[in-house]
């Protein structure tokens, strides 16, 4: 794969350290039984969002899945903790803080060619799935299942 170092800015911070492919990235993807799963960390506000939209640009695949580790928060899945002003208020800051079995469970199921229903409806055939959040590459398990793993850094 033909990889090109460059500067990456968005409205919120200039991005260094960050590799994107220069033309469509070489897979063919269409004679893939399973998809391929990317997964994609880094901080808050670091682009991850952008990247994974640019990368879904450049990937020629016909069908590509997009999850969010933000899905996944335990308090998200039982919306208990609420502020006083009635808003849920939810802490990104610790692993201990996402249902990791969870996302492990539906991305086996994305891997193995079967929909997932919950928490967000994703049908089968997926060519590329893709999972972004700011913690997603610290769980070893989730790690093993994805076939890249890009970590955003920003200055």
């Amino acid at each position: 794969m033909e990889i090109c170092k460059r500067k990456y800015t968005t409205a919120f911070e200039n991005l260094t350290n960050v590799y994107y492919p220069n033309s469509k990235l070489p897979l063919v993807v269409s004679n893939h039984r399973k998809p391929l799963i990317v997964g994609i960390g880094g901080g808050i506000k670091s682009g991850k969002t952008t990247f994974w939209r640019d990368i879904c640009k450049k990937l020629d695949a016909k069908c590509v899945a997009s999850l969010s580790l933000n899905l996944f928060h335990k308090e998200y899945l039982s919306q208990k903790e609420v502020a006083d002003n009635g808003k849920i208020q939810y802490d990104y800051d610790f692993p201990t803080s996402f249902d990791f079995d969870l996302l492990y469970e539906n991305l086996l199921r994305l891997k193995n060619g079967k929909s997932v229903t919950f928490p967000k409806y994703i049908r089968s055939g997926a060519e590329v799935v893709i999972v972004e959040g700011m913690l997603v590459l610290c769980n070893q398990k989730i790690r093993d299942l994805m076939d890249y793993k890009v970590n955003i850094i920003f200055c």
